[in-house]
Order: C-alpha cells, then structure tokens, then sequence
C-alpha cells in the first residue's frame, strides 16, 4: 500500500479541521488573534460559551488550546446540537 492516498486524506481532514467553527460561528483562525497557532483563555470573549469550559478543552494545561484541542470542542458543540 502507498502513503500517498494516506497523506491525502489526511491533508484533506486537517483542511477541514481548520474551517471548524465555534459556538457563535467563529474560527479557530479568527479566535487566535495573535496568530500563534493557539487559543488562549484571554484571547476569547468572556461570554462565549468556550470561556467558561475552557480548562475542559485545554488537556494538556497549558493555558491554550491547540487546533486539535478547539478541534474537539466545536465536536462536542456540534454532536450537542444533534
């Protein structure tokens, strides 16, 4: 088996990963005003819903949230909506 059907889908599933949206229709890119590829807790507005479940998002506690991270909070919003 080739890797190169691998690494196409996997290019194609983080692309998508990065159109992710939040709660209240914002990217991961758009919260990330700093652009340094993660979220911080001061970096979300205080009355979105992340804020107040951030340190459940943040597995690895270190005050921000990594793609993957944001990744599987717009996951759990997503299936809630369900």
């Amino acid at each position: 088996m080739t890797k190169t059907p691998l690494i196409a889908v996997a290019a194609v599933a983080f692309g998508f990963s990065t159109f992710a949206l939040a709660d209240d229709g914002r990217s991961f890119q758009s919260l990330d005003a700093n652009n340094d590829g993660y979220v911080s807790r001061d970096e979300i507005p205080a009355d979105h819903a992340l804020a107040a479940n951030f340190s459940t998002y943040d597995t690895d506690a270190d005050g921000r949230l990594s793609q993957s991270e944001f990744d599987v909070y717009t996951s759990s919003k997503q299936r809630d909506e369900e």
